[in-house]
């Protein structure tokens, strides 16, 4: 249940207990004097929330009120932090006893207030205070209070039952459900059953009719479990000559490197200043490898080799030699070349254009008629204008002689 904290903000108890009965605040009211003359009457609010520890206990006695703590009197339970701390924010309650005259206006608008709330409540009971005189009314107030009682409980009644119909409908319509969904599994199970016969029957009276996905099955079965065999007896060589041409064959294991070279100089001849290598991983074959058999040279099951010449490092220094000689002797003579020129006072050429390749006459002409002919056939409509524009141009009239013409060198301007 949620707990709300009861704020008293009036000066006087009277005042406070009125506000928070209007207000419907207040969940519990217990009125009792040891007078015979006024009445007791004990009434609880229906779904309304446990609201403060400082609950009323009013008592009156000859015309005065007493606000009291009910927790002297009934074992209240523990509020949370929440109301504590609004219980202490808000004002002191006065504990003093307030004398009242009877025709004090909070008890005649807390009486007005309570018959009020008896007539448009209709979820729950409500507080009533009335001070009677005659027993009579004290009877009759009773009796309205035991029959709203009644009237709740058996409200309360048709309820708790409504909701257990409820709640069984609920359980049956699961219960069916539940139900449906396992017939539905065994159809299924059923099912696969009949299917699963209906193969073993087609397999029994038809053995050789397999299924494709067994099929398929057995292939892979067979390229996983395939061994291949490798024949190292044999070393299957494959040589490119200088040339770009290749020799295939194939040869005994057990022949030495020796051997291999004289059957392959009976096929393509002498191998002088030749050399056999292996191209990935480069590997070069020489006389030091004469003893030694193919197996063990790695020829077998199968290799591929190159023949090419022979790389002496005599060679190798000669070439190198050559070529910084080079070098150093065309760096004198450019030296040289720039200290002639600077003793003589001039600078030297340095942008030299190379000798252009001069071609024979009878070519150039046959290219120069083969040119003229095409700019002859494809210009003769320019030709003509430019000769019209010519014309035009020669019969100018100069300043001091009208009729003086020029002469450009045409004969169509002499008329």
């Amino acid at each position: 249940m949620s707990k709300l904290s009861l704020k008293w903000f009036e000066h006087s108890a009277s005042e406070a207990v009125f506000t928070a009965l209007s207000l419907k605040k207040c969940f519990l009211a217990f009125i009792y004097d040891d007078s015979p003359q006024s009445t007791t009457i004990l009434e609880l609010l229906q779904d309304t929330p446990l609201l403060s520890e400082l609950c009323v206990n009013y008592k009156v006695e000859a015309k005065t009120v007493e606000a009291q703590q009910l927790s002297q009197i009934y074992d209240m339970p523990e509020l949370s932090t929440d109301s504590k701390k609004n219980l202490d924010s808000s004002e002191s309650i006065e504990k003093t006893p307030v004398i009242l005259s009877q025709n004090d206006p909070s008890i005649t608008n807390i009486n007005s207030s309570l018959e009020s709330q008896q007539s448009s409540s209709s979820n729950g009971l409500s507080l009533v205070h009335h001070n009677a005189v005659d027993g009579t009314e004290e009877n009759t107030n009773l009796s309205k209070v035991i029959d709203n009682y009644s009237k709740v409980d058996t409200s309360q009644n048709e309820t708790l039952e409504n909701d257990i119909n409820y709640f069984k409908k609920l359980s049956s319509d699961m219960l069916k459900s539940k139900n449906q969904d396992l017939l539905l599994k065994k159809k299924i199970l059923q099912h696969i059953k009949d299917n699963r016969k209906a193969k073993n029957q087609r397999t029994e009276f038809r053995p050789n009719c397999i299924d494709s996905s067994s099929k398929l099955n057995n292939k892979l079965d067979h390229t996983i479990n395939h061994k291949v065999k490798i024949d190292y007896s044999k070393a299957n060589i494959s040589i490119k000559l200088v040339d770009g041409s290749v020799i295939k064959n194939s040869f005994a294991s057990t022949i030495t490197f020796a051997e291999f070279v004289t059957l392959i100089e009976l096929e393509v001849g002498s191998l002088k200043n030749l050399q056999f290598f292996q191209l990935f991983p480069f590997k070069a074959f020489d006389e030091s490898n004469y003893n030694q058999s193919l197996s063990q040279l790695g020829f077998s099951p199968s290799i591929s080799l190159a023949l090419k010449f022979k790389s002496n490092k005599y060679s190798l220094l000669n070439s190198i030699f050559k070529t910084a000689a080079l070098y150093i002797f065309s760096f004198i003579k450019a030296i040289c070349f720039n200290i002639y020129y600077f003793y003589l006072g001039t600078t030297p050429p340095i942008n030299r254009k190379p000798p252009q390749p001069i071609k024979p006459q009878a070519s150039a002409a046959a290219e120069v008629s083969i040119d003229s002919k095409k700019n002859y056939n494809s210009s003769s409509s320019l030709r003509k204008r430019i000769l019209t524009t010519n014309k035009k141009k020669n019969f100018k009239l100069s300043d001091d002689d009208d009729d003086q013409i020029y002469y450009n060198g045409n004969t169509t301007n002499i008329e």
